[in-house]
């Protein structure tokens, strides 16, 4: 029996628990009615007909009106609680995708900044890439000119300092250049493999001697080798800069410290660091312990020209130069800094394996001479007659010309086999210096060839001959360089 009224209950939930309540509700009022009835036989004796008559009435209004009403509001209210459920739960999904919208915001934020500067640089770069040929050539022929009075003058002339200051004025004016198309990452590098820590050390001295004495220098390189594919002398430009850079910050003196490491950079480490693939890095790490750098300051630190620095104290390119040189490198420079915490820049080069390394060989100077033909092609007349007097100096024989065809016309005028050498600029009107040199090549297999330029890297790069690894030297040149450049390639 319990079982059959257990199964009837069980079917009357699952129809409608509504149904249920109901007849709960209809129970209770027949229970109250029947109570009564009990109450007045137990008090009286017999059956309170008004008493009777107000538990009917009772159990009538409770069945017929608040029963319903009191289903109803429950059902309501069940309903709000569905609806509040629902409500929460679009709201906890909202505030989801509210974050998610905020994460981008904020990535976008920074790929405009990121943007902002790229065009920065560009705009630096286009006006130093439209200057640096004709300033190379400019000062090419002061800096030919200064050595070849040194050259003519006696050793023990009083007038030498004149001739020497103007060509380390030249080279400050070259260094500019290079500067301005370093951040623009159109300067020409000749990348090797070379281990980081080895460069680090190699710089160590030098970078000592920049730091005041009151500035504590430290060095913590890791044990592995980091070789990564780099320009030495660039990677030693970066660090002269950033040790520049601390040694301002640290009036009052303070600690510095260089540290590398191999570092490993997923998929979800790679968008912090900057940089476009996942690898193993060589990290290079500068601190100094200094004045640090308040927000505003740090979103700026890498623009070309913007310095804190007094006016005659600073030009603003050495970390736009650092920043310039990472990147060009496949790398990245990230900075963090607070006032009065100090500073630390962060390096990221990428690793190479399994290529020999490129070891720095120190080559003591020596002024190198000789008497062979050299057909010299340059259409810039003072850099053509400076050069022409330099080699002549040196005791060689010049053929010149000033464009390319009338390189070539020379050539066939003159006998073949005298000339030894090609001495052409790059670029150059009628006919570049480099198509000048293969047709010479046709008619002499053997002919040896020297490309000069003051142009950019990424205008050389079109002529393929950086590509083809043919010799080349960068305008303004010394004459030391040049001669020394000449002899190791006839030799």
């Amino acid at each position: 029996m319990t079982r059959k009224y257990k199964s009837i209950f069980e079917k009357l939930i699952e129809i409608n628990p509504w149904h249920f309540i109901w007849i709960v509700f209809v129970a209770a009022q027949i229970i109250t009615l029947f109570s009564n009835i009990v109450q007045s036989i137990i008090r009286w004796g017999y059956i309170w007909p008004e008493l009777i008559l107000i538990g009917i009435v009772d159990a009538g209004i409770n069945t017929l009106i608040i029963s319903p009403l009191a289903i109803y509001f429950l059902r309501h209210t069940h309903r709000i609680d569905e609806i509040n459920k629902h409500l929460e739960a679009e709201i906890s999904e909202r505030k989801k995708v509210e974050e998610a919208l905020r994460n981008s915001i904020e990535q976008l934020k920074k790929l405009e900044t990121q943007l902002i500067q790229a065009q920065k640089l560009e705009a630096i770069g286009t006006l130093a890439g439209g200057i640096a040929h004709d300033f190379n050539n400019i000062l090419s022929a002061i800096m030919t000119y200064s050595n070849l009075m040194l050259m003519k003058m006696p050793q023990d002339s009083n007038l030498k300092s004149y001739p020497e200051n103007i060509l380390k004025a030249g080279e400050k004016a070259a260094n500019l250049v290079r500067d301005l198309l370093a951040f623009s990452r159109k300067q020409i590098l000749n990348p090797v493999p070379l281990d980081l820590n080895r460069v680090i050390k190699g710089s160590q001295n030098l970078l000592k001697h920049l730091l005041t004495e009151n500035i504590k220098f430290e060095i913590i390189l890791c044990d592995e080798k980091l070789v990564v594919l780099a320009d030495e002398t660039q990677l030693e430009q970066v660090l002269i800069n950033l040790t520049t850079n601390a040694r301002d910050a640290m009036p009052n003196g303070g600690v510095f410290t260089i540290k590398t490491e191999s570092v490993y950079l997923n998929d979800d480490l790679i968008d912090d660091s900057g940089l476009e693939k996942a690898g193993v890095y060589a990290l290079l790490t500068v601190q100094d312990t200094g004045q640090g750098i308040d927000e505003y300051i740090r979103d700026r630190i890498f623009e070309p020209f913007f310095t804190t620095k007094e006016v005659g104290k600073g030009t603003g390119l050495g970390l736009a130069t650092a920043y310039g040189i990472v990147k060009q490198h496949s790398g990245n420079i990230l900075c963090s800094s607070s006032v009065g915490q100090g500073t630390e820049f962060r390096i990221y080069l990428p690793l190479i394996e399994n290529i020999p390394l490129q070891e720095k060989k120190d080559i003591a100077f020596e002024f190198k001479t000789g008497n062979e033909t050299i057909l010299l092609a340059e259409d810039n007349d003072a850099v053509r007659e400076s050069t022409k007097e330099i080699l002549e100096t040196a005791g060689y024989r010049v053929i010149e010309a000033k464009d390319g065809d009338e390189a070539i016309s020379k050539f066939m005028q003159n006998n073949r086999e005298d000339i030894k050498l090609l001495l052409f600029d790059i670029i150059m009107p009628q006919k570049n210096g480099r198509s000048a040199f293969e047709i010479i090549r046709h008619f002499k297999a053997d002919i040896k060839v020297l490309f000069i330029s003051g142009h950019t890297n990424d205008i050389i790069h079109k002529k393929g001959v950086l590509e083809k690894n043919l010799p080349f030297i960068e305008k303004p040149f010394t004459a030391e360089s040049l001669l020394n450049k000449i002899r190791e390639i006839l030799d």
